[in-house]
């Protein structure tokens, strides 16, 4: 079968506190429990910090890009209380933990674990409605968002059970000359990032060339697969990742011309020099601004004047224009014309 998925919220009857251990459930948590009576629960406020797998984890993408992401979640409203567990089981994923310690150590607030052909997602808190009661409006509905993508994590469509590749940028755009981070993600049908795997990179650029790399894991992050490119040249880029199952991701860049001279109006001394000398000029200081008369010296070329002649003031031209009507006129009586 293809297995089923399992989400467990924290709580003052949960896991330790609710004397699961030993229960056929608790394998099947992403942390080990305590023993009975020794598992506290931490009724304050606190912080939720993402850890490095959780930075990328698809569940926790409450943002566009992973850098907008990573400066959202400190701004996230603070949880009420946490279980305090063991240590993340072989194979699990710490997700998320407290920003403040207990006993010398971060409490897990979110973990999740692959079981048999199933997932398991679990949060040793009761209170992420709070990510819904203290955020401003215009940022939108992050809890909603969350639960979503948790929801999917641990139960996907078996329509789309099928490995997938994502491809996240580091920021929202780009000039001519920076340099790109992107990370490749292959998740299986769960979303889980797939570790060893082959992922060809496949870069086309403005003017149509092709760069191919076969991209290294990263060793300090699961199941991720970075590559830094370099755009060199104004323009859409196509940016097109594979993998050896057949999955296929595409996306599009853009990198607009630099605008570095709005930013700095500092003279740059050396390029105005090369201009200078491609243009056949002078590059003079600000100081030697009254030596340029001296400089330019005598100009030369054609000294172009507009001149204007009031025509019908004129009495050679009355004159003549009635010399040439009496002509019309003595023509056409001589010859017996009307």
């Amino acid at each position: 079968g293809r297995g089923g998925g399992l989400i467990v919220l924290g709580g003052v009857r949960s896991y330790g506190h609710g004397q699961y251990q030993g229960s056929p459930l608790e394998p099947l948590f992403p942390f080990e429990l305590l023993e009975p009576g020794k598992e506290p629960f931490q009724a304050e406020e606190i912080r939720a910090e993402l850890t490095e797998s959780g930075r990328f984890h698809p569940v926790l993408q409450l943002a566009d890009t992973v850098e907008e992401n990573s400066k959202l979640w400190p701004t996230m409203p603070e949880l009420m209380g946490c279980n305090v567990v063991g240590k993340a089981r072989p194979g699990a994923e710490v997700l998320l933990v407290s920003a403040k310690e207990f006993d010398g150590r971060k409490p897990v607030l979110l973990a999740s674990q692959p079981y048999g052909f199933g997932r398991v997602l679990a949060t040793t808190t009761y209170s992420t409605f709070r990510w819904r009661l203290g955020v401003p409006y215009e940022k939108g509905d992050l809890l909603a968002r969350f639960w979503c993508q948790a929801v999917r994590h641990v139960a996907p469509n078996p329509m789309l059970l099928a490995s997938t590749i994502n491809i996240q940028l580091d920021r929202a755009s780009y000039t001519r000359g920076d340099t790109a981070r992107l990370l490749v993600r292959p998740l299986d049908p769960y979303y889980a990032p797939m570790q060893n795997q082959t992922i060809r990179l496949t870069i086309r650029k403005p003017d149509q060339d092709t760069v191919e790399a076969i991209l290294a894991e990263d060793p300090s992050v699961k199941g991720a697969y970075p590559a830094d490119v370099v755009l060199d040249q104004a323009g859409d880029y196509e940016i097109t990742a594979v993998n050896a199952q057949g999955a296929e991701s595409r996306l599009s860049l853009t990198a607009e011309e630099s605008a570095e001279e709005f930013h700095d109006v500092r003279p740059d001394s050396a390029l105005l020099a090369d201009l200078a000398s491609e243009s056949g000029g002078e590059l003079l200081p600000a100081g030697m601004a009254g030596s340029l008369c001296k400089t330019l010296g005598q100009p030369s070329g054609t000294d172009m004047r507009k001149l204007e002649i009031p025509v019908r003031d004129m009495h050679v031209l009355f004159f003549l224009l009635l010399v040439l009507c009496l002509g019309e006129w003595f023509f056409r009586k001589r010859n017996g014309l009307a």
